[in-house]
């Protein structure tokens, strides 16, 4: 979606935890006028997902039944 002739907007859904990488090559977006985008510098964002929903993130979550006295 074109916010302004500066600004594309794009909805990523990535499909699982992990690193995401978003790579825009030349040409994939266009203006209002037909002008093709120039490239974009690649980025790499970490989802972590909460499936849990109890605001930490499942990757730094201690196992089921872990206890602190177990290690």
């Amino acid at each position: 979606m074109i916010v302004d002739e500066n600004t594309y907007r794009a909805d990523i859904t990535p499909d699982g935890s992990g690193n995401v990488s978003i790579d825009v090559v030349t040409n994939v977006a266009q203006d209002a006028s037909l002008n093709g985008n120039t490239p974009a510098l690649l980025v790499v964002t970490i989802l972590t997902t909460n499936a849990d929903n109890d605001g930490i993130p499942d990757n730094v979550e201690c196992p089921a039944g872990w206890r602190w006295s177990d290690r």
